[in-house]
Parts: structure tokens; C-alpha cells; sequence
């Protein structure tokens, strides 16, 4: 059974009125798409959630501003820094080169005191690891800018370990 967009759409509004939860998870899901859209997306729309760099941003900002506690991995005036990276620029040639590559990603130590992680595996493989709190953590798989795969971990060491397996795993092909 195929799923259309409108279906897809009512689906997600379902999921958003039974509870904030949802909406952490989406915005930081929103929060990752960017910085992938920003680094190893060559800044495409089509690996935003939205497809859009407005819409995106409109519905980040929609999200925070509907949560009565504000999340400690994001402010507003991060979704603003995004606007301005995304939207503002929109015109104007990218060619600013990625300083993401799997050779580079951040040890354990390191995750725990940043935010976002993006690590371009080649072959089309890009992971992205974001800290929404002390002991959250979101892995996201792209495949050719799809995403193929996101989980949530409770740790850095978990974190860091799903992207070593993944990393494993692509390696193996």
C-alpha cells in the first residue's frame, strides 16, 4: 500500500496531537537535515524534511515556539542562524567545502561536548550523530539523501558504537 503525501500529512498531525514527545523528535530531526543539508547535502532541498529551505525553517520555528519547555540543544536564535545559512543565501553560490569526513568524526569525549556530527562514509553514506541532551542521542543514516535509518541512543558510547557498527557495515559492501 502506497502512502500519499495528504495521507502521509494527516498521519503526522495525528502523531503531533498525542504529545510533546513528538515534537522534540521532529525538531531535532529538522535540526539534522539542516546540518546535513548544510554540509554533505550540497545544499539540496531534497534531503530537507519539508523539501523546502522556507518551509523548514517555518516549521522549525512552529515546533519550538509550540513547546512549553524550551529544549536545552536548541534556541531560537539557532533556528535563526539556520534561516540565515539556508534562506538569506538561497540566491547565492555555495562553495563553501564540507570540513565533515569519516576520518575526522569526533571520539567519545568529544561527543559529549558537541552538538552535531556528520560524517561522510562515500559511496553516498553520510551519518549524522545529534546530542539533544545529556543522555539523548540521534543517529541518522542517508543513503543517497535519503534517510535510511535514525535511532535514538542513550549515551555517547552508544552513539559513538552505532556509528562505528554502521560505519562497519558499509565498509563490508
Amino acid at each position: 500500500m502506497k502512502i500519499t503525501k495528504s495521507q502521509l500529512k494527516s498521519i503526522v498531525k495525528n502523531l503531533m496531537e498525542e504529545g510533546t514527545e513528538f515534537d522534540y523528535m521532529l525538531l531535532s530531526r529538522l535540526q539534522q537535515d539542516n546540518e546535513y543539508y548544510l554540509n554533505a547535502g550540497s545544499r539540496s532541498p531534497k534531503v530537507l524534511w519539508a523539501n523546502d529551505e522556507v518551509d523548514q525553517i517555518e516549521k522549525m520555528k512552529e515546533l519550538y515556539n509550540k513547546l512549553d519547555k524550551k529544549p536545552d540543544w536548541i534556541s531560537m536564535d539557532d533556528i535563526e542562524e539556520y534561516e540565515r545559512q539556508m534562506v538569506t543565501n538561497l540566491d547565492e553560490d555555495y562553495t563553501e567545502e564540507s570540513n565533515y569526513s569519516s576520518n575526522n568524526i569526533p571520539q567519545v569525549n568529544e561527543l559529549n561536548k558537541n552538538r552535531n556530527l556528520v560524517a561522510d562514509l562515500g559511496d553516498g553514506f553520510v551519518v549524522t550523530i545529534i546530542k539533544i541532551a545529556d543522555d539523548k542521542f540521534f543517529v541518522t543514516v542517508y543513503e543517497d539523501d535519503k534517510v535510511v535509518h535514525t535511532e535514538t541512543h542513550n549515551s555517547a558510547n552508544s552513539a559513538y558504537a552505532e556509528y562505528e557498527k554502521i560505519r562497519g557495515e558499509i565498509a563490508s559492501w
